[in-house]
């Protein structure tokens, strides 16, 4: 009688002596995990090249007005290099800026990036809500927080109000509103290949 179980990670078969199978691996912990980040399309390479086309067009001017004996031209030119040299490295900086939320069946992570700051928030998806604060004026932006037990993480400031609006939506259909736990979208689980491998064996075995 042969008799196989992946679950347990556990196998008998009768017939000659082989080699034991492979054990199935640990299940990974399954979750929503979703990245926000700020749009920026300036690459490293980008901005060098932008930077180098700059300097030769603003240092040749401020050479040729130089020459002709307006000399301080040279001490602006360099001064709208640093600037603008300061606002290319703070749009690569804010490029690297980085928030994750991770949801599993227990827990809502959330992980923020800033820069070299670096925070993390947990919170019990179960007691978790998610709210759209609507912005006090239309000069400012709505906020969009996560809240339990007085604690509270805001995301997405860094989104236009369509795009923070539709990640609300979707995180209140992931995490749910206080005292509810929504099933998540898990992927399928797959089947252990060596149990299945094993069971043909034994079928054929004299």
């Amino acid at each position: 009688m042969n008799h196989d179980r992946c679950q347990g990670a556990s196998l008998s078969v009768q017939g000659p002596p082989g080699p034991a199978p492979a054990q199935p691996p640990e299940p990974a912990r399954q979750g929503v995990r979703i990245e926000l980040r700020p749009r920026c399309s300036l690459s490293p390479q980008g901005a060098r090249c932008f930077f180098a086309v700059t300097c030769v067009i603003i240092l040749g001017t401020s050479a040729i007005v130089a020459l002709s004996g307006a000399w301080p031209a040279l001490i602006f030119a360099v001064l709208e290099l640093l600037a603008i040299r300061w606002a290319l490295q703070l749009s690569l900086d804010r490029g690297q800026d980085r928030e994750v939320i991770e949801i599993t069946e227990d827990e809502v992570h959330v992980a923020v990036s800033v820069g070299a700051t670096r925070s993390s928030t947990s919170f019990t998806r179960h007691w978790a809500q998610v709210r759209l604060q609507p912005a006090d004026s239309r000069l400012h932006p709505s906020r969009l927080l996560i809240e339990s037990h007085g604690r509270h993480c805001e995301l997405g400031a860094f989104l236009t109000e369509e795009e923070r609006c539709q990640l609300a939506t979707r995180l209140k259909r992931l995490i749910g509103r206080t005292c509810e736990s929504p099933s998540l979208p898990f992927p399928p689980r797959k089947e252990c290949p060596d149990v299945h491998r094993d069971r043909h064996s034994a079928h054929h075995a004299p």
